[in-house]
């Protein structure tokens, strides 16, 4: 299974479309301080160890503190709620905040640096950007294995392809796990649960890989999981 969110309810969820609904200042203050600021602050908290973004001479209350302001201010009013779950848009709109900030803080060290010291800071800042792109596409998965989960039986109507489905998309549910991703081996795995032979599936798997790129693109431009004319 996919890993869930705890922190991030379905309660916070509600509370979360209730704000956009309230129709005074004093509504929004009374949901966003009960029922929205002590998890935006705890994903605040969990990304800012994730990505690693520690500033020099800015303590982490502080960038924490910043963040919320930043998801109240200027992403709970661009959040429509027929693009997706709220969890998946206000993590993304947390991790390109603190993706500019690091740019930022990083393009100012730069003007400080010798030509020596900027060298060092370009090797740093390319392994920083390839973790951060890996930490994203991993945020993804998860988030695309649940909806793949919720919408198996909508995608597929054959007992022997929802089986080549799951066991898909079990490889992605334990892919910390697995040591060798070789095409080989990763075929093995998905032929002896779903019980099937290779020219079985490799259609599906093909069929499945055209919907994680699809969905992939739309995740990215538009913050939220969905694949267009499935039906």
């Amino acid at each position: 299974m996919a890993k869930s969110n705890i922190y991030f309810g379905t309660d916070t969820e509600d509370a979360i479309f209730e704000w956009l609904k309230a129709t005074t200042q004093a509504e929004r203050d009374m949901i966003f301080t009960e029922h929205i600021y002590p998890v935006f602050h705890l994903m605040a908290d969990k990304l800012v160890h994730k990505f690693k973004f520690y500033p020099p001479g800015i303590p982490h209350e502080e960038i924490c503190s910043n963040i919320v302001t930043h998801l109240y201010e200027r992403g709970l009013p661009k959040l429509d709620q027929q693009l997706g779950k709220a969890y998946s848009y206000c993590t993304r709109c947390t991790i390109n905040y603190i993706l500019a900030k690091r740019q930022e803080y990083y393009t100012k060290s730069i003007d400080k640096a010798d030509v020596i010291e900027i060298d060092k800071a370009r090797n740093v800042y390319n392994e920083m950007h390839q973790k951060m792109y890996q930490d994203d596409l991993s945020i993804f998965i998860d988030l695309w294995v649940a909806w793949y989960d919720a919408h198996i039986y909508e995608l597929y109507e054959k007992e022997k392809h929802i089986k080549i489905v799951d066991a898909v998309l079990e490889i992605f549910r334990s892919r910390e796990g697995i040591e060798v991703f070789q095409k080989k081996l990763l075929y093995i795995l998905i032929r002896e649960r779903a019980k099937c032979s290779t020219s079985e599936i490799t259609p599906i798997v093909k069929q499945v890989r055209a919907h994680f790129a699809d969905m992939y693109k739309t995740y990215k431009a538009e913050n939220k999981i969905a694949l267009y004319n499935y039906h």
